[in-house]
């Protein structure tokens, strides 16, 4: 089965390729107000007796902080790409 090129030259790509492109970019700007959001995440915990958790593992902190280093290297992805272009 052939490849279809959406694109043609130095930038071809073929429909899978091309609708990921599109995901990322029509992400973006959620993504960065989803950063933006995490941004003081830590301090506003509030550890009420109703709501601890019983188990020693889970850390929101510690899972805010690796959420946001994955949407920061998303978004960074995103903004090279567009200065590269």
């Amino acid at each position: 089965m052939s490849r279809r090129n959406y694109y043609t030259g130095k930038y071809a790509l073929d429909k899978h390729e091309l609708l990921t492109v599109m995901h990322y970019a029509l992400n973006y700007n959620k993504w960065r107000d989803e950063y933006e959001a995490l941004a003081n995440s830590g301090k506003g915990i509030d550890y009420d007796k109703d709501k601890v958790q019983t188990s020693s593992d889970y850390d929101p902190v510690q899972s805010a902080g690796i959420h946001r280093a994955e949407l920061s290297a998303r978004i960074n992805l995103i903004e090279q790409t567009a200065k590269e272009t």
